[in-house]
């Protein structure tokens, strides 16, 4: 996730199961609570 500004500030764990979601997290770079993204601010980078 990233700032209006573009820096990073957290990020955002999908969990998948068999093809079906099964977990989310989104966590903080500096420890502060963060609220669901708006997906404009989140950066998408797929693991195999």
């Amino acid at each position: 996730m990233v700032s209006a500004d573009g820096e990073p500030i957290g990020g955002l764990l999908l969990f998948v199961d068999e093809g079906r979601l099964s977990g989310l997290e989104v966590y903080s770079l500096d420890d502060a609570p963060l609220p669901m993204p708006c997906l404009e601010r989140v950066r998408w980078h797929p693991v195999a």
